[in-house]
């Protein structure tokens, strides 16, 4: 288990696994998001994460998307949201946002970077 005691998503379609990192928390999601209304899923699981984040003053979101295949229109605009976010927290107790793309899938490589642009020096591509 994470330090934030949040459970990993495996649905039939994609999985989202959580794991500790140096300073922070990782996820990593795996398949292809496609579901219909992904709301209440990434919903629950991002307002979970940043409220752990923010209690335990971790320095570091990793959202690894490496190897997500696939992810429709509302799910890229439910991350922008949250990042978003970021910005409504109080400067001593935001983190970084890093983002770990795969230049091989055309969608990572035109969408992805856009996420950079919301608050810039918060949010990196990598």
């Amino acid at each position: 288990m994470n330090r934030l005691n949040i459970k990993d998503i495996d649905k039939e379609s994609f999985s989202v696994t959580i794991t500790d990192t140096d300073v922070g928390v990782c996820l990593k999601f795996t398949g292809d998001i496609d579901i219909e209304d992904p709301r209440p899923l990434l919903y629950s699981l991002l307002d979970e994460l940043y409220t752990g984040i923010i209690v335990k003053e971790l320095k570091e979101l990793v959202y690894d998307f490496h190897e997500l295949t696939y992810i429709n229109s509302t799910s890229i605009g439910i991350f922008a949201k949250w990042i978003l976010k970021l910005s409504s927290i109080e400067e001593d107790k935001r983190f970084l946002l890093r983002i770990i793309t795969n230049k091989n899938i055309t969608w990572q490589e035109t969408s992805l970077p856009t996420l950079s642009y919301l608050i810039p020096g918060i949010v990196t591509i990598q």
